[in-house]
């Protein structure tokens, strides 16, 4: 399905509007704003509209066109996941890197995974974000959350 440039400005003001927690700086919500009106404007550039909005919100919480979408969450709820989820990937991942190295070799992967042990911090804070995203979605599904 091809997207339309209404679904385009959709996706955009809901992920604006979503992000309850104000990560997405002011002067970004701006330029989506000059985009967004250039498209308006002028029908014929709304393909690149597209593409600069895109590019311009990549890597923001809630964006909406990462591979495999949003899933089933709406856009407020992805911009909450993607908050916590870079906060706990941050603070395990800290966590991990500071405790003693017993601790460490103790905390592995599930038994189903390729690898023995968590390469770093990071590694070990992406597994705790994964997870916590994979029950987010859960509770979303059955109507809990």
């Amino acid at each position: 399905m091809v997207e339309t440039w209404n679904d385009t400005k959709l996706k955009v003001n809901t992920m604006i509007d979503a992000d309850e927690q104000g990560t997405i700086d002011e002067s970004l919500r701006v330029v989506c704003g000059h985009l967004i009106a250039t498209g308006d404007a002028k029908p014929d550039m709304q393909e690149q509209m597209t593409k600069s909005l895109k590019e311009v919100l990549r890597g923001q919480n809630g964006y909406p066109w990462r591979r495999g979408g949003g899933g089933i969450l709406s856009a407020t709820a992805l911009s909450v996941v993607d908050s916590i989820c870079a906060e706990a990937a941050s603070s395990f991942a800290t966590a991990f890197d500071e405790c003693g190295e017993g601790i460490r070799a103790l905390l592995t992967p599930h038994g189903k995974s390729k690898k023995n042990s968590y390469s770093d911090g990071g590694d070990y804070g992406q597994y705790v974000a994964k997870s916590i995203r994979k029950n987010a979605t859960q509770l979303f599904k059955e109507g809990v959350w």
